[in-house]
């Protein structure tokens, strides 16, 4: 846990997590509630499913745990539902199809599961909190879930040389939703490239280069900048 006082940051806390001492379990994402009281973690090797922590701001104790699909990653919570979107990216076995876990975060039970693409990774929350999107990796699709019914509504194709059956080339690991007009943008990290998806005719209006192995995004509550974390470059744009 860090403190910042405006100019710069310290280590405030370090909380052990995990529950196999001789292990190293993944600790993956991290979502804070909507009321700020409870802060959720996903433990992404379990044996053989991940894990969902709940831990109690106010004391960084665990008070609550949930069982999810195999490599829980990135998450967060929707202001319309109060629910829990978990994309389990699943690096094990065959690439097939894996899925989104959908939680209950003040009972954490595990109410829904959707299938969306193999190796599902950074998932968003659109700002009214009615449509979850994620990025399938190895397809290269871009998935829109309703909130609300759980139910797959729409999938893109991000890679415009994408063969079917075929292991895509330009790897989208992260998705963000603008916070001012409907568009959402993509990370490809195979490609250095961030692809904008205009979501009222659902297709990919722009592409504009980056450095190599684009793979966290961030855009500023005003809209106006994008910061790009490049995995493989080891820096920030």
């Amino acid at each position: 846990r860090l403190k910042f006082d405006g100019s710069s940051a310290v280590v405030d806390k370090v909380i052990q997590v995990g529950y196999q001492p001789t292990e190293i379990e993944g600790p993956h994402g991290l979502a804070v509630g909507l009321d700020g009281k409870y802060w959720y973690l996903s433990i992404a090797h379990g044996k053989p499913f991940g894990i969902i922590y709940k831990y109690e701001t106010a004391t960084d104790k665990i008070v609550g745990e949930c069982e999810v699909g195999m490599f829980p990653a990135t998450m967060q919570i929707s202001p319309a539902t109060g629910l829990l979107y978990c994309v389990n990216f699943n690096l094990h076995g065959r690439m097939l199809p894996s899925s989104i876990s959908i939680l209950d975060p003040e009972e954490m039970v595990e109410v829904a599961r959707t299938t969306t693409g193999p190796m599902p990774h950074g998932s968003r929350v659109s700002p009214d909190g009615l449509r979850h999107y994620s990025c399938a990796m190895m397809s290269g699709h871009l998935f829109e879930i309703d909130a609300l019914t759980f139910g797959v509504k729409r999938r893109l194709q991000l890679d415009e040389k994408q063969p079917e059956g075929h292991d895509s080339d330009v790897k989208p690991t992260w998705v963000h939703p603008h916070p001012k007009r409907p568009s959402v943008y993509c990370a490809l990290n195979g490609a250095a490239q961030i692809a904008e998806v205009d979501l009222k005719t659902w297709r990919v209006v722009r592409r504009f280069k980056t450095a190599k192995g684009p793979y966290n995004l961030e855009i500023t509550p005003d809209g106006k900048k994008l910061v790009v974390s490049y995995k493989t470059a080891g820096k920030v744009g």
